[in-house]
């Protein structure tokens, strides 16, 4: 038997994820939606990249930040959890929920209106990263090689949103640096600019093309 646990979202509804697939989202959910709350933000779909169990994009969805919710994961157990929550959410909502298996923007159809994530924070190939706390996790939730995930979502990011999109990445500053993504931005034609969350060394990376 599945050993589930719970987090809550802001407006009271349950979210289901196993400890193995945590990734930290649930310290993050309820910044996101923050953000959206005092910026007055609504949009109509939303990805959620490297959605996880969905801790943001069920936060956003059932706190009536967007109509449309696409959870998009390479890890294909993570929608096992995904798939509990949708069974115990009220279909006004389940009924606007896509998952999606892949490792590329590009299996998303269409242009989208926002993008959000707390993607892997590592380049493991750096041999001046800092000892990782977290060992012990699965590196699909830590590990991005040489940065190729953030240099193939920024690739394909910038012809999915839309002309009034943007998207929202949570980052870590213990493990990478501004200016690495500032560069990749640049060379697809996306605009970043970081904002300060409630940690000193976490931001939101906001782009828009």
């Amino acid at each position: 038997m599945v050993d589930y646990k719970i987090y809550k979202t802001g407006s009271g509804y349950d979210v289901f994820y196993q400890e193995i697939h945590h990734g930290g989202g649930i310290r993050w959910a309820p910044e996101f939606r923050n953000y959206f709350e005092k910026n007055s933000i609504r949009c109509n779909t939303l990805v959620e990249w490297c959605c996880g169990p969905g801790y943001i994009g069920f936060e956003l969805l059932t706190s009536g930040f967007c109509e449309k919710l696409v959870l998009h994961d390479i890890n294909k157990e993570v929608f096992l959890d995904v798939e509990q929550t949708l069974s115990r959410l009220p279909q006004k909502f389940s009924d606007k929920v896509e998952i999606i298996h892949s490792n590329t923007l590009s299996s998303v159809t269409g242009c989208v209106d926002c993008i959000v994530g707390n993607p892997p924070h590592v380049d493991v190939l750096d041999p001046s990263t800092p000892a990782l706390p977290f060992y012990n996790d699965p590196p699909i939730l830590y590990s991005d090689p040489g940065w190729q995930i953030h240099k193939n979502f920024f690739n394909d990011a910038c012809k999915k949103i839309t002309k009034d999109g943007f998207l929202l990445l949570l980052e870590n500053g213990y493990y990478s640096d501004l200016s690495t993504f500032l560069e990749m931005g640049s060379e697809v034609g996306l605009e970043l600019t970081s904002i300060q969350t409630s940690h000193p060394k976490f931001w939101f990376m906001r782009g828009v093309v």
